[in-house]
């Protein structure tokens, strides 16, 4: 769900909620998605925008305002709120489901909670949501593990309500006699798991600036490379050098092998990838400086001869090394909110609103065309995507 999709779909929210001022008898809506559910943001637009973080960073907010509407607007006005899968959902898209009093899903769909596998930390209220559902070892569990669960495995830790067994119209019979059914007693429900969540819209901007601090470290930080380059194997769909072992158990099972690097703490460790990052541009400056010192010798003898004298001219190893982050003390609350630069030095690709970028940030804020960044090539067209 791009941002722009989110927008239109908030936008049929908000006549649905100006309609239930005056019309009292709404009293229940429905997402039924389409032959996919949702996925979360976009990440096809994302990767043709002109600046993928920034775009991302405006897809994720978007989406979070779906869901937020979800959890706080419609319930406000005794609205129940479901969510019909009747086709696969995936990452944000599980989480904005499960944001509904009630999920009914087809026995046939497949759900993927995890964020990780893109190189995410993952938004839209799931740590409310998830933990208020599951409990929070088996959410963590959820995210962590990185395998589908089918909708009756989904129904037994309480990520689904209900199960409605065919596809296509007989499935939408199913929903609608349901549906229909719920109210039939003229009492409006809500969903158990929430008796015992704070909705106000306290927790709730506290547990969107939570999220949102994690998902900026994603989009900007050193953290950035594992979801810029995964997104862009993702979409170009680049052959994977081997089955991760979570799927190959065989293997797991064999000799003492080395776990998903997904599996480890360090997937997570700011400090892992700027150490990372440095020794790389270390590695690609002194490269750079002993291929000119060989191009203005001219001769292969006299070159490693030259070599040899200059040596000690070259940047050590550890020059470049940076200091280790405590990412356990690190402070994240707020953390996302940016500031706005309004000097001709920062222009913006979206030239009618000034570029918000976060303070130092590592990426560029304004990309060339066809200029690599984060392992992938960006291309533009006059709308920007």
């Amino acid at each position: 769900m791009s941002t722009a999709q989110c927008s239109r779909l908030i936008e049929a929210m908000n006549f649905i909620l100006a309609r239930a001022e005056t019309d009292k008898t709404i009293r229940a809506v429905v997402l039924m998605g389409g032959s996919y559910f949702s996925n979360g943001i976009a990440l096809n637009v994302v990767e043709a925008s002109q600046d993928p973080a920034y775009e991302s960073w405006l897809n994720i907010n978007r989406i979070d305002d779906v869901v937020q509407h979800l959890l706080h607007e419609f319930p406000s006005r005794n609205i129940t709120t479901i969510a019909a899968i009747r086709g696969n959902a995936a990452a944000g898209g599980v989480a904005l489901a499960t944001a509904c009093d009630f999920v009914i899903a087809g026995a046939d769909v497949v759900l993927n909670p995890a964020y990780r596998g893109i190189g995410l930390h993952g938004s839209e209220f799931h740590s409310l949501t998830y933990t208020a559902r599951c409990g929070a070892q088996q959410a963590q569990k959820l995210l962590r593990a990185m395998v589908p669960v089918s909708p009756l495995q989904a129904r037994q830790i309480g990520l689904v309500d209900i199960v409605f067994p065919g596809s296509g119209e007989v499935l939408d019979d199913h929903i609608q006699t349901h549906v229909a059914l719920m109210f039939k007693d003229g009492i409006a429900r809500k969903g158990s798991w929430k008796r015992k969540l704070d909705l106000s819209l306290a927790a709730l901007a506290s547990a969107r600036a939570d999220e949102l601090a994690e998902m900026a470290k994603d989009f900007w930080s050193p953290r950035s490379a594992r979801y810029h380059d995964r997104r862009a194997a993702f979409i170009r769909k680049a052959k994977p050098t081997r089955t991760p072992l979570r799927f190959a158990l065989h293997r797991r099972v064999q000799a003492k092998l080395q776990p998903d690097e997904e599996e480890t703490a360090e997937f997570d460790d700011i400090a892992t990838y700027q150490r990372r990052m440095e020794s790389e541009m270390a590695a690609r400056l002194r490269a750079v400086i002993l291929s000119e010192m060989g191009s203005a010798n001219g001769n292969a003898n006299g070159t490693n001869k030259h070599k040899s004298s200059l040596q000690h001219l070259l940047p050590p190893h550890d020059l470049l090394t940076p200091p280790v982050i405590d990412s356990k003390t690190a402070a994240t609350l707020f953390s996302c909110h940016f500031q706005d630069f309004n000097g001709p030095e920062f222009s913006s690709p979206h030239q009618d609103q000034p570029m918000l970028t976060p303070p130092e940030s590592p990426m560029p804020l304004s990309i060339p065309k066809g200029k690599k960044v984060g392992g992938g090539r960006r291309t533009s067209t006059s709308n920007g995507h």
